[in-house]
């Protein structure tokens, strides 16, 4: 480099090689005068800015791989996915979006947000004024009248053409999932689990992701953590949170789609999705509105999902009749030389014993309302045994036929000035059994019509309801809340007809009072009539009310529910009662649910960052045996049979010491006429926060909660003998612990249910001080994390299960930016103990320390050099074989060589000393991991990574955690991972890997592909 000054001007010259550089010596900064923009609001009128156009054109970003696989072990496979995503303007008024993608994934979203991720999920959009289409994994929500809703997700296609004059629009797609819409009565003290099953009592499904509507006492909740429930698609298992204390009146409604799992169930099948829809007019404007939809939505018949063909349904299938879905075929065979069981002059099987019967017959389990026959398990060899009282079990296997179900629907509304009419048609045909060669059933009809006058002050109308017996829709007409104010049972295949008339006086949404009369039969009986009440005042204002009456005439007795509820608010405080009764008699369709149940709340707005919440619930359950007493007569309010009483007291705060959190805890008393009382708390605190300007930072979290667990009895399985922990003692006719017996013992669970408390907690404490990652600053940074969950029976208060971790975290700076930069340590310790599992109790305990230190040589070499201490202990009761108890001491040196801007070299050296105290051995290992990565023209990257070791030990199997799988003698892998991009569309790469464990044999792995990006 040369330099070539000149003192009479004002810049500097540099010549680098062929280059000259030339810069000023001085910079400066030139202010220019400052001149007052004249006022010209009142001379000059501003301008119209007219929108702008939308740009036409799309924007597309997407991927689509192809490669092959190949390993040692002749297993060939083709790999190919493909990923777009586009989005854009076709013109001034359409825009397209959409994913496509054709990669294929076995997980669901855990149902713990109220957001969902799509998981490959394929979907374009078309929207527009006049046209909607969607095409791919479709959520189709069809609402055609009171007759034609339909609510599933495809994987189809819909259009939707609509204008001021009417508009159209069609569906055609295919579902796995079946729709099935459960009810679950509460329980006591139980927020969860609550297990799902299926329409024909699956006990083993899997619901599809985002399908579920969960309601509780008629009121939709939300999916979350901090919201009111959570969901495990997986397990089919649903868990509220504590925004809603459940009791044993609380009445839950789930309506999902699912899926048998198909490792536990037979065979199902998908579903054909056809529907159409014309309407004339617009619903909310137009004067008069018509609109007519079909929906069919059918099984397909011809390619069962599971271990079975469609032409051996079709043969079982064909004979029968229409309304027959469901068959069952004995497994009963004649086998005198490998059968088990007799028949006796009934038909019954009765066990003899293995081969000592003629028969031999599969048992199939279908549930205590069915099953005939009992499963003997206290028994060396079990076997089945007839109890038709305790029976869950058939000697026959059940077989489903595919069904479809059509309906048509019209719906409309004519309007003349403040006189409208309303009417709802639905025509259903319901085929039980599409193999069939009978005819289809005939067509079953329902309507609703109503006619009224509606006013902004005055509103009055009159209606008819009719639904045929069998007439069946895709989704529920009416909800549990609907047939629980009558009394009823679900309708099934009964025929309703329902006449009803409402009067109102007031607003239509505030400062009104409303009046409704309807009287019902059911397979021509009369039913009851019923009379609704209900007034609500304007919210807005300081003083608030609400009040809603059913008065309820059946079987010449009156059955009555009443709700209140009031608030006034006078500055930051808010107070409110709340009052509801029930009180009838029962009927012959449900019985009564006698009860008075009143609170009160009080919140306080503190500040604008906080706020106090206090409230409490009392409830009264009724059981009278006179149905002519009354829960309103004072002699008999004290007379209650069941009683909940529940504190509630909250504390919400934001910015206060850069802190915001949650405190919340509720107490429940529940007494009985028994004179048991049972008292538990449901809690929850959250806390985050900053301090010392943000240098720490603080995070804390507990949960306290219940739920309720099956309990378990137990169950012998017959092994080799050396192999068992029991042994089986005839003379006291039970099994005995014995070293080496020919028994081990499994947990059977059954749905006897244990209520267990559940405590959860995570706090986490992280200090930084000011200049950490500054290499030529003193620093220092910390982080101290404790976790930990409990799992307590409640009667017992024996512990069932418990976690905690602990890990501390220590990173001291030097302020050197080379030599020694920078010690660590961490620390971890975990540990776990439960008796949950189904074989039996299991204890795992894990310690880990490393102490390290950072050494920077110069921008090219740098090294780390330090110690792992760790100890392991892991014991199960069901295999001996499992158990663990070793620590170990791991000294290693790591350096990384930047060799140039493109090359890297890295080098790993670990020597491992462990004592393995559960065998009473030493095991040693001296492990080499070289990493090397190259880059080529930034266009080619190269990684290699060769990993040799070497373990001494006198045993020929030494556990997995010990050196991560590898075993005694020599191990080696060595791996190439090769990538080359020839544009910015389109890049090869290429992976292959050989490695060796023990006296294992070679396995070699290759997988070369190609991306082209767009």
């Amino acid at each position: 480099m040369v330099q070539i000054s000149d003192d009479s001007t004002d810049s500097v010259m540099y010549i680098i090689g062929p280059d000259t550089l030339k810069l000023q010596r001085v910079y400066s900064v030139y202010h220019p005068l400052y001149t007052p923009e004249p006022d010209t609001s009142k001379h000059v009128r501003a301008a119209t800015l007219s929108p702008q156009s939308a740009k036409n054109g799309l924007d597309a970003i997407g991927s689509i791989t192809r490669g092959i696989q190949v390993s040692s072990n002749s297993s060939v496979s083709l790999q190919s996915s493909m990923f777009l995503k586009i989005k854009g303007n076709l013109n001034e008024n359409y825009t397209v979006e959409g994913v496509l993608t054709d990669k294929t994934s076995p997980l669901q979203p855990i149902g713990n947000t109220r957001r969902l991720n799509d998981f490959e999920r394929v979907l374009i959009q078309i929207n527009g004024p006049e046209l909607n289409a969607s095409i791919g994994d479709v959520d189709l929500k069809l609402n055609n009248g009171k007759f034609g809703k339909v609510d599933r997700s495809i994987e189809g296609i819909r259009v939707q053409a609509k204008s001021q004059k009417g508009g159209m629009q069609g569906a055609l797609g295919f579902s796995y999932g079946k729709n099935h819409l459960l009810q679950i009565q509460g329980k006591n003290g139980k927020q969860g689990p609550y297990r799902l099953s299926g329409k024909n009592g699956e006990k083993f499904i899997i619901i599809l992701a985002g399908t579920e509507k969960v309601k509780l006492d008629d009121q939709l909740l939300i999916r979350g953590e901090n919201d009111d429930y959570i969901i495990d698609y997986n397990a089919a298992e649903v868990h509220f949170t504590q925004n809603n204390i459940l009791s044993s009146n609380s009445r839950i409604s789930i309506e999902f789609e699912y899926v048998p799992d198909i490792y536990l169930a037979s065979y199902s099948f998908g579903k054909q999705l056809i529907s159409g829809e014309v309407e004339l007019g617009n619903r909310k404007d137009s004067p008069f509105y018509i609109s007519a939809a079909w929906h069919d939505i059918r099984d397909d018949k011809n390619n069962p999902l599971g271990n079975i063909e469609a032409e051996q349904l079709e043969q079982i299938f064909e004979p029968l009749n229409t309304s027959t879905n469901t068959t069952e075929l004995s497994t009963i065979v004649l086998d005198t030389l490998n059968g088990s069981y007799d028949l006796d002059s009934s038909g019954v099987l009765i066990f003899r014993g293995d081969q000592l019967g003629d028969y031999i017959a599969e048992f199939s389990y279908v549930g205590l309302d069915r099953g005939t026959y009992r499963k003997e398990i206290n028994v060396p060899i079990p076997f089945y045994v007839f109890d038709p009282e305790l029976g869950e079990y058939l000697p026959a296997t059940q077989y489903i036929a595919p069904q479809s179900l059509s309906v048509f629907s019209l719906s409309g509304h004519a309007k003349k000035a403040s006189i409208d009419a309303n009417f709802d048609v639905g025509v259903s045909q319901d085929n039980k059994n599409l193999y069939s060669r009978a005819e289809v059933q005939s067509s079953r009809i329902a309507w609703d019509i109503d006619l009224g006058i509606n006013r902004s002050n005055f509103g009055i109308r009159f209606g008819d309801r009719q639904i045929e017996t069998g007439y069946a829709s895709h989704d529920a007409l009416e909800t549990l809340e609907y047939y629980r104010q009558w009394h009823l049972s679900t309708r099934l295949n009964e025929s309703e007809h329902l006449r009803y008339g409402h009067f109102r006086i007031g607003q239509i949404s505030e400062n009104y009072i409303k009046t409704s009369i309807s009287n019902m039969e059911r397979a021509g009986t009369p039913v009851g009539q019923q009379v609704k009440i209900e007034s609500k005042s304007d919210q807005k204002a300081p003083l608030y009310a609400e009040y809603t009456a059913i008065l309820s005439n059946l079987d010449s007795s009156l059955s009555q529910n009443h709700a209140f509820k009031s608030s006034y608010r006078t500055g930051r405080l808010t107070t409110g009662v709340s009052v509801n009764l029930e009180e009838g008699s029962s009927s012959v369709f449900h019985e009564s649910n006698d009860h008075v149940e009143s609170g009160i709340n009080t919140s306080f707005q503190y500040s604008q960052d906080q706020k106090v919440m206090f409230s409490y619930v009392q409830r009264r359950d009724y059981r009278f045996s006179d149905p002519g007493r009354s829960v309103l007569d004072s002699d008999n309010i004290d007379q209650w049979n069941d009683q909940r009483q529940d504190w509630i007291a909250e504390y919400k705060f934001e910015n206060i010491l850069d802190a915001q959190g949650l405190v919340s805890m509720k107490y429940r008393e529940h007494s009985s006429d028994s004179g048991s009382v049972k008292r538990y708390y449901l809690g929850k605190m959250e806390v985050t926060g900053n301090a010392l300007d943000n240098s720490l930072s603080f995070q804390e979290s507990f949960i306290l909660d219940e739920e309720h667990i099956p309990r378990f009895d137990y169950h012998y399985i017959e092994v080799d003998t050396g192999y068992g922990d029991f042994s089986f003692d005839p003379a006291i006719q039970d099994y005995i612990l014995v070293s080496g017996g020919r028994f081990i013992r499994q947990r059977l669970y059954s749905d006897r249910e244990e209520q267990v408390r559940k405590f959860e907690n995570k706090s986490r404490l992280d200090f930084t001080s000011d200049g950490f990652g500054q290499l030529d600053r003193l620093a220092f940074r910390s982080r101290l994390g404790h976790e930990f969950r409990l799992k307590r029976e409640i009667q017992s208060q024996r512990v069932i299960q418990g976690q905690s971790m602990l890990s501390l975290l220590l990173d001291l700076q030097t302020g050197q930016t080379t030599n020694f930069t920078r010690l660590s340590y961490s620390g971890k310790s975990s540990q776990n103990n439960s008796t949950l599992y189904n074989y039996g109790s299991e204890e795992n305990e894990f310690i880990s320390h490393r102490l390290d230190g950072n050494f920077i040589w110069n921008g090219a070499h740098q090294s780390k050099v330090g110690i792992t201490l760790e100890s392991r202990k892991r014991d199960l009761e069901y295999n001996p074989l499992a158990r663990e108890s070793w620590i170990s001491s791991r000294p290693f040196f790591n350096h990384i060589m930047k060799v140039s801007t493109q090359q890297k070299l890295e080098m790993d050296v670990t020597y491992s000393l462990v004592n393995d105290k559960q065998l009473d051995k030493t095991y040693s290992e001296s492990l080499l991991n070289l990493n090397h990565s190259l880059r080529y023209k930034r266009r080619g990257r190269v990684d290699q990574k060769l990993t040799l070791s070497n373990v001494v030990a006198d045993v020929n199997s030494i556990p997995y955690s010990v050196f991560s799988g590898r075993q005694p003698g020599d191990n080696w892998k060595y791996s190439v991972n090769g990538r080359y991009t020839f544009s910015s569309m389109f890049q090869v790469s290429m992976n292959y890997s050989i490695q060796k464990r023990g006296d294992n044999k070679n396995e070699q792995y290759l997988r070369v592909e190609g991306r082209t990006h767009f």
